[in-house]
């Protein structure tokens, strides 16, 4: 009797038991979609980068219109009238993702397979080019230069789908889609001239640059600017442990009667945020903070967490304190 008991009892217990490896074998084969990488030829409103500009020299890209440049750890150069940029920042720009970029050491073959692109196929040395099925022959080969390979940037640009042109007053290459009218990048020119990185990783206007205006009071803090846009940034670096501050960004409303800024403030405190955390948390961010108007508005405090885990705070009253603390 007992042992009729059990049997019965352990029949259902099999049956949950199958039911469960069941459920858990379909959610295993879930595909979950791809997020966009941050540079990856993507803008903060997810779509595709109007353009992609390198400059000869300078280890930073720029997607768009945007003064604030994706870092890179080596810098385009010039060679037998060709531009060259390294091979993943060069395709990232363009819209192709590190997971369909494959080299291969050995044979030197390098492939870019892009859903939605023709697939690349390069060699180093050789200056054969594949598009799709179709063959052709560049007047330059990829190469390798200090450990990174390298490619002419019009080949491949080109064979992606980008119209190219070449800016000698400029010292840079800017692509953008074929059969689209070529798109303003003068606020590029702000990047390479009045910005420059800090230690803790931020795009900052240069202390010492044209978008300065002037020094403000230090109280606490280690330095303290504001630019012609009105726009203060103090600095906690050093003395973080003031409520474990890193940065603080104070934007002047236009309509402030003491000490009017500008909307080019906003811009800059966006640029500054995405150099440092990336476009969509930098979206975020300042979505709340352009939400306050005018010097009169009050704006309640709102915390945001970055990529990293650093805590950001928008705070309004008279003006938008952006407050980024360390962690």
């Amino acid at each position: 009797m007992i042992a009729k008991e059990r049997k019965e009892f352990l029949m259902p217990m099999r049956k949950l038991a199958i039911l469960l490896t069941a459920v858990l074998l379909a959610l295993s084969i879930i595909t979950v979609p791809a997020v966009a990488q941050e540079g990856a030829g993507v803008q903060a409103d997810g779509n595709p980068a109007k353009s992609a500009v390198f400059a000869v020299g300078v280890r930073e890209y720029f997607l768009g219109n945007s003064p604030v440049g994706v870092k890179m750890d080596a810098a385009p150069f010039v060679a037998n009238g060709r531009t060259y940029v390294p091979l993943r920042y060069l395709a990232n720009a363009l819209g192709v993702e590190d997971r369909y970029i494959t080299w291969d050491a050995k044979s030197g073959l390098i492939t870019l397979g892009q859903p939605g692109h023709p697939a690349i196929v390069l060699s180093i040395g050789s200056r054969r080019i594949k598009t799709g099925s179709q063959a052709g022959q560049m007047d330059v080969a990829p190469l390798v230069r200090n450990g990174r390979t390298y490619l002419p940037a019009r080949w491949v640009a080109e064979a992606l789908g980008y119209q190219v042109e070449w800016d000698p007053s400029r010292n840079w290459v800017v692509c953008w889609p074929r059969g689209k009218s070529k798109p303003d990048v003068t606020r590029v020119s702000e990047g390479l001239r009045g910005w420059k990185w800090t230690e803790v990783g931020y795009k900052l206007p240069d202390p010492q640059g044209e978008l300065i205006d002037r020094e403000e009071s230090r109280g606490l803090v280690d330095q303290a600017y504001r630019t012609k846009a009105g726009l203060t940034m103090m600095f906690y670096y050093k003395l973080g442990y003031i409520d474990n501050r890193e940065l603080e960004l104070g934007i002047a409303l236009p309509d402030d009667p003491y000490h009017p800024g500008t909307l080019a403030a906003f811009d800059q405190a966006e640029a500054i945020l995405t150099s440092k955390f990336g476009p969509e948390f930098a979206g975020k961010v300042m979505s709340c903070a352009r939400q306050h108007k005018s010097w009169r508005d009050s704006t309640p405090a709102t915390f945001f967490t970055a990529p990293n885990g650093q805590k950001v705070r928008v705070h309004g009253s008279d003006s938008i304190e952006i407050m980024i603390y360390k962690s």
